[in-house]
């Protein structure tokens, strides 16, 4: 990242803490003030439904498809739990590198990733007759894009294990309340529908941070900020936070020219 590309820009982070420290040193490496409010907070489901009968047939799965580093993170803390090897599992469909990353940092295998990172290109990457192919689905409670019916419609077993929630953080709502009031900020970055979903609520009510430059990690979020009321909203053709950053000069140059 070039430095200064972002220089006195207010940028509000929104994703989860753990997962925001890189994110937030990227863009003040370009210059940007950086605020971080994260937008929700992740919740592992001690018992998750279904993972114990999903282990006992889990060698009958063609892949296990992961669609974001926290599942591949929460899933291996239950499957080391449970006494198994990530190595001896199937190989996994990961929605990116950094999923993909997540699940080998423990000893799990990757079979493939997808060139844009999304649930839909997942199911385009697996193919459109999946008959006979069987997968376990690792996810959030709530999701935005239904992978599990696509694969399904194409002839796929498919199994999901539900492992986390997400929450809205009550918490930074006066401060969020108090940086729109003096315009601190110049963009608001979403990295996921459930971050839109947890700022609007943390506003209750508040509009004014809808008229602010929106950049989105790729499509479904950038859907998730149009249908909230956002009115300038992008996101990247590389669905990343660094494909984030590096399309925000650009677009902030841009001012109020209207979103994509």
């Amino acid at each position: 990242m070039n430095e200064g590309l972002l220089k006195g820009i207010g940028v509000l982070v929104t994703r989860s803490k753990d997962q925001a420290d890189d994110m937030i040193q990227k863009a003040e490496d370009m210059g940007a003030i950086v605020y971080h409010i994260p937008a929700i907070a992740i919740l592992p489901l001690p018992e998750p439904a279904g993972f114990r009968e999903a282990m006992e047939r889990i060698r009958t799965y063609d892949a296990l498809i992961f669609t974001s580093p926290n599942g591949a993170e929460i899933f291996s803390g239950h499957i080391q739990a449970a006494g198994l090897s990530p190595s001896i599992l199937p190989g996994a469909v990961c929605v990116g590198p950094k999923t993909a990353a997540e699940w080998e940092k423990v000893g799990g295998r990757t079979k493939k990733i997808p060139e844009r990172f999304s649930g839909s290109e997942i199911a385009d990457l697996l193919g459109a007759d999946l008959t006979g192919k069987s997968y376990l689905i690792l996810r959030p409670e709530v999701v935005k894009f239904e992978l599990g019916s696509i694969l399904a419609e194409r002839g796929a077993g498919v199994d999901e294990v539900v492992l986390y929630r997400t929450v809205g953080n009550r918490d930074g709502g006066p401060i969020l309340r108090e940086l729109l009031d003096r315009q601190a900020i110049g963009v608001v970055t979403f990295t996921s529908p459930s971050s839109v979903h947890g700022i609007v609520d943390l506003l209750s009510g508040v509009k004014s941070i809808r008229s602010i430059l929106c950049v989105c990690i790729g499509p479904t979020t950038a859907r998730a900020a149009k249908e909230a009321g956002f009115v300038n909203v992008h996101h990247p053709d590389d669905y990343t936070v660094e494909g984030m950053l590096k399309m925000l000069p650009s677009v902030f140059s841009e001012g109020t020219k209207g979103g994509s």
